[in-house]
């Protein structure tokens, strides 16, 4: 492994991960805030975050916050919210120059640090409530990629899909699903879901890349260690999705020029490894059995591929194609899961897959971003593998691993998302 990997407890709620590589010339500093993803702030906790990217209250105006940052060689305060499980996950990420690459040497990481404090725990205020302008400035832009959804056809049939797959479960919530309450929100609203973030969120303080002060990772902890706290307690991110008694068969109609196919699998247990190795078979790679079989082969659709719902047991198959194919692209795409099941794959195949997913394993090292996301998600699994460990472990996968973990998997849904009859509208 090129990178040095330290994790510690810091207290309740709260731990600090560093993970250094000197090909680095940049580093990251970035907390990361779990609640759970049913908290009545979900839908504005996002826009919380992008609020606090904006400005200080040393720096209330956007343009001078921007001017600090650009003193910093070019610093860049940016926020992402994600899902794991029944989790939400909020991250406010500050991108810094290294010290020793400055001018100088001088220590800009600490001025950094204490700039992103400032953005979570000393916001420009007015009258005791964040600001005005800038929540209605986010909020546009956070409606403005919520309606973006719908004209993305593949990515909403995922959401519809998604609805009728984990039917009554936290995971069939979507941003779409929080319009109303984005657009409702006031600042008091809003103010409120900051105080109770700061109060009861888990905190994952990280430092990425090359060289920076040490002081840096321990300036966030001892800040956000001072406040008075409530935080959560995640005991298992795992959340898997009951099979349903019988295979659920749903449908809708929409301006599109193609249809949209959709296809769950669940599973009542999981093999991580023999999982993603199966994954990769069925219809992740350029080599896979549904892009080989039913796309080229079989010209069914313009798409075809499978993504694995970690946390849930679950898997998806996604095609895109045209409305007198759906019948016909069905029954391929399931021969295909049944050849998987059934241990109808080559030996070559089955090299090829192991050695495409190590090899991609090792390309985490390739960026900040997914060296972190990578170990984050080793934690959540409880564990800290590297990339080169992971990769072995798939290796040391056999033909009956994959064919094990391959027959537990079960048909449960299959969504359609139609072209509407005389209706036709641009692809996304």
């Amino acid at each position: 492994m090129s990178v040095e990997l330290t994790r510690r407890e810091c207290g309740k709620g709260m731990t600090l991960t560093k993970i250094h590589d000197d090909k680095f010339k940049t580093f990251a500093l970035s907390v990361r805030m779990t609640v759970p993803f049913d908290d009545e702030y979900s839908p504005v906790y996002p826009l919380v975050l992008d609020i606090l990217a904006t400005c200080t209250r040393r720096y209330p105006e956007k343009e001078q916050f921007s001017k600090v940052l650009t003193e910093l060689y070019s610093a860049s305060v940016s926020t992402s919210s994600s899902r794991a499980g029944n989790y939400l996950l909020l991250t406010i990420t500050l991108n810094c120059l290294c010290d020793e690459y400055t001018i100088g040497k001088e220590k800009v990481s600490e001025t950094a640090a204490r700039l992103l404090i400032d953005c979570i725990l000393d916001p420009f205020l007015e009258d005791g409530m964040l600001s005005q302008k800038y929540m209605k400035l986010c909020k546009s832009d956070m409606l403005d990629d919520i309606d973006a959804i719908i004209n993305n056809k593949r990515r909403y049939a995922s959401v519809l899909a998604k609805k009728r797959i984990f039917r009554g479960e936290i995971t069939a919530i979507s941003p779409y699903d929080h319009r109303e309450a984005v657009a409702s929100a006031d600042i008091g609203t809003v103010t409120k879901a900051y105080h109770k973030l700061l109060r009861t969120a888990y905190f994952e303080i990280a430092v990425t890349g090359g060289s920076c002060d040490e002081k840096v990772g321990n300036m966030l902890v001892d800040s956000l260690g001072a406040l008075e706290r409530e935080p959560i307690v995640i005991n298992d991110y795992n959340a898997p999705s009951p099979i349903k008694d019988e295979v659920c068969r749903d449908g809708e109609e929409c301006e599109a020029n193609q249809s949209q196919l959709i296809i769950a699998y669940k599973s009542k247990s999981y093999n991580e490894y023999a999982a993603k190795l199966f994954i990769s078979m069925l219809g992740a790679t350029p080599m896979s059995k549904l892009f080989m079989n039913v796309r080229e082969k079989m010209s069914l659709c313009y798409y075809c591929d499978a993504v694995l719902i970690d946390l849930k047991n679950t898997f998806v198959i996604t095609s895109g194609l045209d409305a007198k194919d759906i019948a016909l692209a069905e029954k391929a795409i399931d021969d295909q899961v049944r050849a998987m099941q059934e241990g109808d794959f080559t030996d070559e195949e089955f090299e090829n897959a192991k050695l495409f997913l190590s090899e991609a394993y090792l390309s985490n090292y390739d960026s900040k971003y997914d060296i972190l996301m990578w170990f984050y998600y080793q934690f959540m699994h409880g564990s800290c593998d590297t990339p080169e460990e992971k990769g072995s472990k798939i290796k040391a996968l056999t033909r009956e691993d994959v064919i094990r973990e391959a027959g537990g998997y079960k048909l449960d849904t299959v969504f359609v998302l139609r072209p509407r009859e005389g209706g036709s509208a641009d692809e996304s």
